[in-house]
């Protein structure tokens, strides 16, 4: 009786073992590509409507834009000596590419109106030779789980722009720096292009005003360069 019942299970297992395998897969899924109209069996991480993934090829990098996301809040990097800077846009191009099947990507974040508040005034700032207000650092990303992307930071000295107002001189004049080889880690969703900082560590300054560990909430989102949301899945 228990063999005969063995049989007669052994087709429902195997149906079962094929039908959890790719939701299995999906799971394990982290390369960067874009999500397109296609047939309901396809990856169903993409957004409703848009349900084909399609992977960018190995080794190919692929130039993207990425920005601030609609209805992100400024960049902030509140250090641990109360010390902070912001910038309140962030525009920049890059390249993204898949390793092996795991999304990596290599940019400068262009951040825009950068300014710590010396006096209740602002003061701009910028990293040498990035212009009046922009700190751009380099930075690579690699997407290490399904919705964990983690980023290093490059190493940026952060300057005062100079006048106006007047006693923000001189222009050249370092307040801190971004210490590089740092990471923090941001969250992503499946078939999602947004990128998500919310109060995450990692991130450290040097220089007296803002030295030591910070923080930073910020949500960025990113286009192939036709315009295309480009997702991890």
């Amino acid at each position: 009786m228990i063999r005969k019942l063995l049989l007669m299970l052994t087709p429902v297992l195997v149906l079962a073992a094929f039908s959890v395998m790719p939701a299995f897969a999906q799971a394990e899924t982290k390369a960067y590509g874009t999500c397109a109209f296609g047939a309901p069996q396809e990856l169903l991480h993409c957004p409703e409507g848009e349900k084909k993934f399609t992977a960018f090829a190995n080794g190919t990098p692929v130039e993207v834009l990425t920005e601030k996301a609609f209805g992100s809040g400024d960049f902030v990097f509140s250090g641990e000596r109360g010390g902070k800077f912001e910038c309140t846009d962030l525009l920049n191009s890059g390249t993204v590419e898949n390793v092996a099947g795991v999304g990596h990507s290599k940019e400068t974040l262009t951040f825009h109106n950068c300014f710590m508040v010396v006096e209740a005034q602002k003061c701009k700032l910028n990293s040498p030779g990035a212009g009046r207000g922009v700190i751009a650092p380099p930075v690579t990303e690699e997407v290490t789980a399904e919705h964990t992307v983690k980023v290093s930071v490059s190493g940026v000295d952060i300057v005062l722009s100079g006048a106006p107002p007047s006693y923000c001189t001189p222009a050249g004049y370092s307040v801190g720096s971004l210490v590089g080889g740092r990471v923090v880690s941001g969250t992503q969703a499946a078939g999602s292009n947004v990128l998500v900082f919310s109060n995450a560590k990692g991130l450290e300054a040097g220089g007296l005003y803002f030295g030591g560990a910070g923080t930073i909430s910020l949500s960025l989102e990113t286009y192939t360069e036709e315009g295309k949301p480009v997702v991890i899945n």
